[in-house]
């Protein structure tokens, strides 16, 4: 009987990337164009070992760590990659999309695609454009939450301005406002962006980009966004219009005030001329009567 010699095939090598997102221009960087213009650097790293990415709060653009398993991979690379990703019951969002020949595992810090080596970068494409978008989304859903609260704290303004309350309300109304304001521009942004009206962009890339934002329902989230949002503009609408009357009226009653210490500067000096106009009456009467005193006299006798 013939020995059957089995030849151990060679591994297939993994890849990973560090990514970081910039406004400015870089030598070599992606640029991403909507919602937002950005510049996206790759700086490859050991894909044995998932980075521990630092995240600051609020920090919008941090980078995110992009593994690639190419078909024949070890799992046991991915595995650790998994592994270092938050728990389901983290709550985190953890968004999972998969088609005919791409399948991805996203999250906010690690991500893992799953592609042959022609359809990578029309992937890692999809998947940087997705990581803006739903970082955006995020964003106008934190703000949207202390939103609501500076509108509790803000809704007896809507009604009426006390005097003594206006130059400390005023600074805040104009901090909301102008968040307000943002919000609005960077929800329509992002809604654009959804559309992927860019030409330039590669059908596999279109593709799977729709349905990473199917699977994070970004399209719905965007949706439950838009009336609170309306609803904000009306509202400090209608506050910064009373903050104009209050002012105003604070500006009337202020020069009511002034004209009125000035009749009574005017009244006062008015009155202290018309004594010395008396008195000065009364010397020359006087003085009048001393000269006409002998003539008097001489007549009365």
């Amino acid at each position: 009987m013939q020995r059957i010699h089995l030849v151990e095939a060679p591994a297939v090598e993994v890849k990973a990337w560090h990514v970081g997102f910039t406004p400015a221009a870089v030598v070599g960087a992606v640029e991403i164009s909507s919602p937002r213009r950005l510049f996206a650097q790759w700086t490859s790293i050991d894909a044995e070992a998932p980075p521990a990415l630092s995240r600051a709060p609020g920090e919008i653009d941090r980078s995110i760590a992009i593994l690639w398993m190419p078909p024949g991979a070890a799992p046991q690379v991915e595995e650790a990659w998994l592994a270092a990703m938050p728990a389901a019951d983290s709550g985190a969002r953890i968004v999972r999309a998969g088609l005919r020949t791409a399948r991805v595992v996203w999250t906010d810090r690690l991500a893992i695609v799953h592609t042959a080596e022609e359809l990578l970068e029309d992937t890692l494409d999809a998947l940087i454009r997705f990581t803006v978008v739903e970082r955006d989304t995020a964003a106008l859903e934190a703000k949207m939450a202390s939103v609501w609260t500076s509108m509790d704290v803000h809704a007896s303004l809507a009604h009426t301005v006390p005097s003594g309350d206006y130059d400390k309300r005023k600074a805040e109304v104009n901090k909301t406002t102008e968040v307000v304001a943002k919000m609005a521009g960077v929800a329509l942004r992002v809604e654009a962006a959804l559309e992927q009206l860019d030409a330039r962009l590669h059908s596999s890339s279109k593709r799977l980009f729709a349905e990473l934002v199917l699977q994070a329902g970004l399209e719905d989230r965007l949706e439950m966004l838009a009336e609170p949002i309306d609803f904000a503009i009306e509202h400090y609408e209608l506050i910064n219009t009373r903050m104009i009357e209050a002012k105003h009226f604070m500006v009337s009653e202020q020069q009511f005030e002034a004209d009125k210490k000035q009749f009574e500067i005017a009244k006062k000096q008015g009155t202290a001329s018309l004594v010395i106009e008396l008195v000065i009456l009364a010397v020359l009467v006087a003085d009048l009567l001393l000269i006409a005193y002998p003539y008097i006299t001489k007549w009365s006798q």
